[in-house]
This record gives C-alpha cells, structure tokens and sequence, in this order.
C-alpha cells in the first residue's frame, strides 16, 4: 500500500514541476499526444527505484527523470531545463517542508495513526493546490510570467524560502513539542497562521518582484515613444527646412522655366518642369492609412527605406475610429519597420510589405520582410545577438507587450527567409466605469 501512496505522491511532485513552469514561467508547452501516459510511467518508475537504499541511485534517477518530464512538457532548451530544475526543487522542497509540518501537526493532535507517506500525500496536495490557485492568478495578472525577473532577485526568493522553512521547523522542533498539552491547540493554531503568513509573504514577495519589473518596462516604453517622437520632429523639421529651401529658389525655378519656354526649347522645359512636379511631390505625404501617427511613422521610414534602395510598399488603412492609442501604434510600428529595414540592408533585399486591414472590432497589420542570417530563437522568443543584426530580440518583446495590452496577439513566421510579423488587437472603446 506505501508504494501505490508513493506512486501518487511522485505523480503529485511531477504535477507541482508543471504547474509551476505552466503558469508562473509561462513556458511554451508542446503538443505531444500521450505527455501524461509517459509521466505516470516515469512516476511508477521513480516509484520503483526510490525505494532503493542506494543515494546516488535516487538522486540520479529524480534528476533525469524530471530532465525528461520537462523536456517532454516543454519547448525550452535544455540549459533552460537544467536552471528551472535546480531552481524549482528548492523552491518545492521547501514548500512541501511547512505543508509536511503543518499536516502533521495537525494529524498528530488528532491523534490519528497516519504513516509518513500519507502526511507526504497532503502536503503534496496541499502544494498543488496552492500552487495551481497562486499560479492562475499570476497568469490572469501577468500574461508573460514570471520569467522577466531578474535572475539574482530569483535567486533571492529562493534564500527567503529556505529561511521561512528553518524557522517552521525550529519552531515544530523546539517550540511546539516542549509545550504542555493544554496549551498546545492554542500554540498549532498559531503555528499554522504563521505558515499561512508565510505563504502569503512569498506570494507579495512575487507579486513586488514582478511589478517592478513591470514599471521598469514601462519606463523603457516610453523612453522608446519619445525617443521615436523624437526622431519623428526631427524629420518634419528636416522637411520643413527642405520646403523652405525649396520655395526660396521657386521664382528663380519659374525664370528658367520661361526662358526655356521662350527660346523654344520645349523639351528641356518638359524634364525641368517634370523635376520640379518630383520635388513638389517629395513634400507631400508618399503614405496616407487614415491615421495620424501611424502616416507619420510610415511616411518617415519611407523616407529612410528609400534612401537605402528599399521599397517601403504599404496596403490599407486604419478604420475611421481606431482606439489603439497613439503611444501603442508608435511602438509597434517603429519596432517592426525599423526591424525591417536593418533586416533588409543585411540580406541585400529590397522590400518591406505592410498589409493594414480590419474588422468591426478588430485591426490586423502585417509586416514582412527579407533576413540573412539564421534567428535566434529561445523558448519562443527571438533574442538579440552581436553576430545577428536583425534586431528582432528587444523590439519583438515590446511590440508583444502592447499587442497583449490591446487583448491581441502576434505570430511570427520565418519560411523562405522572409520574417512576417502578424498582429491581430481588438480595436474596442474602453468603457468608463
């Protein structure tokens, strides 16, 4: 019978690993047909050699197993693998430690004949259970996880636990079980309110953990909006001062243009005049999408992609009522076009696709372009690096901070070395309370 509790009780520990990596860190999860056949198989194994009075034996065999558990569940790397295993076990250990105590505490006033492997079954219960509640409300609070904390501040958490478990049990060891009889209900229902105290403490220690992080994104939003905004005046000041340029020289324009005229030199007359019409029409907007920002934005990196040799080719328009915010178009597009068109200068292309479409409550936008070198994706995510010159790493990650704010998402594809970033955001009036 102690086996079979044993088997749950893996089965239990293997459910905790997941949860943990499903809703905190957030991890891509593959789509593998029989993922919980094999866990109960890896589980009824661990079950089997765990009763082995080998260490070395039970130790090797946990680590690979839950190696293997992980990489079935998850698509992450294997270093990836590797920290988040190391990390979480202490992490788990010690939670199971404070529910193990508090169970059998309880268990022991009661004066009930539970062995230890049905004291380890609730705690482990319990811990799913806490975990699975804490973990919804990370993952409804904070769509990308927990994942963005800096690695130190992890590392610190972790210490905190280990802390908060010694103090459980120094007080179950020496405090407790030196009391007399008649106070000790008082002083179990005090001790369970301090572990309580303590579970709620690591969940705020995550939650200010998080946030922070969270503010410090933002900060770096909006450096990237005024910094585009910015650059934005920056080129209207330098057409300005080109249309200014332009309207001194007119009437000397117009001069020459009627001594060509006179002279019968209709030909040449035509080319200047065709140069001129060129000139006139380099001032005017190359891009209209019924939008204010977004014809900025586009019209200044058509600017830059022709400069370059590139054909910035836009399709669309906004709906006449568009509630993304200023704030958020300018980072999607500034992000994704400046992008591109790094992108595009390093594979030697010449063609950047903007497709601009929507619905009654939704706005889609397409981008597409050329890429060298082979991306660097890491669970998902493309990341930035010396060699690559792509840039898709920081700027993707912000694009999808905006795009999940608006209750969309964004998926990319990368086939025949073209990037095509797609976004799909709900284009909704919030209502005012």
């Amino acid at each position: 019978m102690s086996l079979i509790i044993e088997f749950f009780n893996n089965v239990l520990y293997i459910m905790c690993y997941v949860c943990v990596g499903q809703l905190f860190f957030n991890y891509p999860r593959r789509c593998f047909k029989h993922e919980n056949v094999i866990m109960l198989f890896m589980a009824l194994f661990a079950t089997i050699v765990m009763s082995s009075d080998l260490l070395w034996l039970r130790i090797i065999v946990h680590i690979v197993l839950f190696m293997i558990v992980l990489g079935l569940y998850f698509k992450i790397k294997i270093k990836t693998i590797v920290g988040f295993y190391f990390g979480v076990i202490a992490a788990l250990s010690m939670l199971t430690t404070m529910f193990a105590m508090v169970v059998g505490e309880i268990i022991n006033y009661s004066k009930l004949s539970i062995n230890e492997h049905y004291i380890n079954f609730l705690a482990h219960s319990l811990l799913l259970l806490y975990l699975f509640v804490i973990g919804k409300y990370f993952q409804k609070r904070y769509p990308n996880g927990i994942k963005t904390i800096e690695t130190p501040y992890l590392f610190l958490f972790v210490v905190i636990l280990i802390v908060d478990a010694a103090i459980v049990v120094l007080l179950d060891e020496y405090v407790i079980n030196a009391v007399q009889t008649s106070r000790k209900l008082l002083l179990i229902i005090v001790y369970v309110g301090v572990v309580v105290g303590i579970l709620v403490q690591l969940v705020l220690l995550i939650n200010t953990l998080v946030t922070r992080n969270v503010h410090k994104e933002n900060e770096k939003l909006a450096k990237q909006f005024l910094e585009s905004q910015n650059e934005h005046y920056q080129y209207l000041e330098k057409r300005e001062h080109e249309t200014k340029k332009f309207r001194h020289d007119i009437k000397n324009h117009l001069l020459l243009l009627e001594n060509l005229l006179n002279t019968d030199k209709y030909e040449e007359a035509e080319a200047y005049l065709n140069t001129i019409n060129e000139k006139v029409s380099s001032f005017n907007n190359q891009i209209s999408v019924n939008n204010g920002i977004a014809d900025a934005i586009l019209n200044r990196f058509y600017t830059e992609a022709k400069e370059k040799g590139i054909a910035l080719k836009v399709s669309g328009h906004f709906p006449l009522e568009c509630h993304i915010t200023a704030y958020d178009i300018c980072t999607i597009f500034s992000n994704l076009l400046s992008n591109a068109i790094r992108a595009e200068v390093e594979s030697e292309g010449n063609e950047i696709l903007v497709i601009i479409k929507y619905t009654d409550d939704k706005l889609l936008l397409t981008v597409e372009n050329d890429y060298a070198h082979e991306l660097n994706e890491v669970d998902g995510v493309f990341k930035t690096t010396k060699e690559d010159a792509l840039g898709h790493g920081y700027g993707l990650s912000n694009v999808t901070e905006c795009v999940e704010k608006n209750g969309g998402n964004i998926s990319i594809s990368t086939d025949n070395h073209r990037f095509k970033a797609r976004i799909i955001m709900l284009n909704e009036k919030e209502e005012m309370l």
